[in-house]
């Protein structure tokens, strides 16, 4: 188990990283979003715990760990970075670092010249051409260009989705979800990079709202939800987009195949040999 007080201090550096100032508000949200378990109410589960999470800012700053204040945000120290790198190798989510490559030292060899060798040609008189004229191919007949046919390449097509009418509290809500995904490190990687962007499985699950606990149901839930409200304020490039990440992450949200148990065949021609 990870002491609440280091979860805190990470997470005001994963907001710092992402050049988000670190108020009380942005601290306890991305607490929950990340840590729902550890930063709930205990009666409430839906809800965060924003008194804990004040009194664990308060903590990392008496340690040495955060500075700043609720008025102006919270920063890391250079003793909070070194504390939120543990944190992120406890959780799995440190970036493998490039091997350095180191250069071999080539010994050049001294150059021997040699003198060009020098034959005398003679001229051959050519009775007979060396190679034959190359024929041109006829061109394929009408009759086997029609036997042809060109496979058109695969293409994702997102479906459209249409809204029915809904009021302006629920039109207020999906577009707050809408802003949320625009704003996401995953949408704003894949619109610089398109379908060859590569989105990571944390960026993913940030972006729905989720957690590295999360279900497998709770995924497809959300991406649905989020369609949904895509639809409502006719965002089709949002929609494409979620089609990307349901392509991407097909692993995360296919149900586990269940194995078959093979019948065992040897006992009945080891029984068959014994009696015979």
């Amino acid at each position: 188990m990870i002491a609440l007080n280091n979860l805190v201090v990470y997470a005001v550096h994963f907001l710092q990283e992402r050049q988000v100032t670190a108020t009380v508000e942005e601290v306890v949200s991305i607490c929950f979003r990340l840590f729902p378990q550890s930063f709930a109410l205990k009666n409430y589960p839906r809800w965060p715990d924003s008194a804990l999470v004040i009194r664990r800012l308060n903590d990392g700053r008496e340690k040495g760990n955060l500075k700043g204040n609720s008025m102006d945000g919270f920063l890391v120290k250079y003793k909070g970075k070194q504390l939120a790198k543990k944190v992120a190798k406890a959780l799995g989510l440190v970036k493998p670092t490039k091997a350095k490559i180191k250069r071999t030292k080539v010994i050049s060899q001294k150059k021997i010249s040699i003198a060009p060798v020098v034959k005398k040609l003679t001229k051959r008189k050519l009775t007979k051409p060396l190679t034959q004229p190359i024929k041109a191919k006829k061109p394929p007949s009408s009759e086997k260009r029609k036997n042809i046919v060109q496979r058109p390449e695969k293409t994702i097509i997102a479906e459209k989705i249409i809204a029915p009418q809904l009021s302006k509290e629920e039109k207020a809500k999906a577009g707050k979800f809408v802003h949320s995904m625009e704003r996401s490190d995953a949408y704003i990687h894949y619109k610089k990079n398109g379908k060859n962007s590569k989105l990571g499985e944390f960026d993913f699950r940030s972006m729905l709202l989720c957690t590295m606990e999360s279900s497998r149901e709770t995924l497809i839930k959300n991406i649905n939800l989020f369609k949904g409200y895509a639809g409502i304020h006719n965002r089709q490039d949002l929609i494409t987009f979620l089609s990307h990440c349901e392509d991407r992450f097909s692993y995360l949200l296919a149900a586990p195949q269940k194995q078959l148990k093979k019948p065992l065949r040897n006992q009945g021609t080891k029984e068959r040999k014994f009696h015979g």
